[in-house]
């Protein structure tokens, strides 16, 4: 593992509206061609699903560099150019700052899932005092994959973490979270996983039979 580089990266988890299948297949094309136009932007972009995943995309997971004086309200502006957000296909887009803390050298793999905690309201004490045991969790893991939090809007500590990581299952990953310091402290309000699909990873449009 090594420390990832420093910048500013935005986090988007984009779900779609129930029964939205036929929506999001008909917008498919127009949406692969506003990724691949901008692909620069994407540290990473790729499909939800629940749980595994063949069964059909619930969702969008994107991670965008911003330059000053970008913010989570501005990328999420920017984020309803997406042919898929114009055709109203989102029923909640969720953008927060994401501090890439560490990341595998190698590029990710293709059993990736992703991991979106949020953390209890006024437990930031409680996250630095068990930072450094969910710091030495992920390293012991011996998982490819990305980690890192969620800071607050005023700059002091944090709200949440992503974690996008190689797994066997939406539920063995989800076990696995359970044992992170973090959860085992009863820091988190709620933790999604789903299993991710990469379309873009380090500004790389990947072309191929990738469904999104």
């Amino acid at each position: 593992m090594s420390a990832a580089p420093a910048g500013a990266l935005y986090a988007a988890r984009c779900v779609d509206k129930p029964s939205s299948s036929a929506l999001r297949a008909a917008t498919r094309p127009a949406h692969l061609d506003w990724i691949a136009a901008q692909e620069s932007l994407f540290r990473f972009a790729g499909p939800l699903h629940p749980p595994d995943a063949t069964s059909q995309p619930i969702g969008s997971l994107l991670i965008m560099h911003g330059s000053p004086p970008a913010s989570a309200a501005s990328i999420e502006r920017y984020l309803y150019d997406d042919p898929y957000a114009k055709a109203g296909l989102f029923e909640s887009v969720d953008v927060r700052r994401w501090v890439c803390g560490m990341a595998s050298t190698a590029p990710l793999p293709d059993n990736l899932f992703a991991v979106w905690c949020l953390d209890k309201p006024q437990s930031r004490a409680l996250r630095k005092a068990t930072r450094s045991a969910h710091l030495d969790w992920w390293r012991g893991a011996g998982r490819s994959g990305m980690i890192g939090p969620f800071p607050a809007d005023d700059g002091d500590g944090a709200v949440g973490s992503l974690i996008v990581c190689e797994g066997e299952s939406v539920e063995e990953v989800a076990q696995w979270a359970k044992t992170d310091p973090y959860s085992t402290a009863g820091l988190f309000d709620s933790v999604e996983v789903h299993s991710v699909l990469k379309a873009v990873e380090d500004g790389k449009f990947l072309l191929g039979d990738v469904p999104k």
